[in-house]
């Protein structure tokens, strides 16, 4: 998914359904499972590119990230997560992504 690695900003890519699959990924990525009130139900780190991942019971979509985002945040089981897409007008007004570390 990623050739280099972004200077600063953790890139997250959101996908629908209760499985994963890292097709076409070039890099290991960390997978975040949630429910339907976005509460995570399943982590799964360093998954590799062309593997699975799933079916999770509970989950109806999640969160893939770089590789190392979970061990390097706080995130657990049981968490409530707030998505906030960063647009071109919210980086133009001054947005930044949270610093997880």
């Amino acid at each position: 998914m990623l050739r280099r690695k972004p200077p600063s900003a953790m890139h997250a890519w959101r996908f629908v359904g209760p499985a994963f699959w890292a097709s076409f990924a070039r890099a290991p990525i960390d997978v975040v499972f949630v429910d339907a009130h976005l509460r995570v139900v399943a982590l799964f780190a360093a998954v590799r590119p062309w593997r699975g991942v799933g079916p999770v019971d509970g989950a109806l979509g999640g969160v893939a990230l770089e590789a190392g985002a979970i061990s390097h945040s706080p995130i657990q089981i049981g968490d409530l997560l707030e998505l906030t897409p960063t647009t071109g007008e919210r980086i133009a007004a001054g947005a930044k992504p949270p610093d997880l570390h």
